[in-house]
């Protein structure tokens, strides 16, 4: 079975996408930033309706690991976002020199 908070990185992901306004994906801090706001209200939320749950609790143990899931999910999008310039530019130059032989 799957838990919860392994879906949390994609939650990011898609609360980043959403803030875009459906124009682009590229890197922007504020929208990652947002993203993580967002994500850790939610859970705090959730964490706010389980103390209403009969055999279920609210722990901020939990709150943290959900935020810093998709603490993670964004640092991933950021990796990309940095790596993948560098390699498209590399690549260029490479094929760029082998035109000129």
């Amino acid at each position: 079975m799957v838990a919860d908070d392994d879906w949390l990185g994609i939650f990011g992901l898609l609360l980043y996408g959403s803030f875009s306004g459906g124009r682009d994906f590229s890197w922007s801090g504020r929208r990652a930033m947002a993203a993580v706001a967002v994500a850790a209200m939610y859970s705090l939320s959730d964490e706010f309706h389980q103390l209403f749950v009969p055999g279920r609790g609210a722990s901020l143990w939990d709150c943290g690991l959900d935020t810093l899931g998709t603490t993670l999910g964004i640092l991933l999008l950021y990796a990309r976002a940095r790596l993948l310039p560098a390699k498209a530019s590399s690549t260029a130059a490479v094929e760029a020199s082998a035109a000129e032989k």
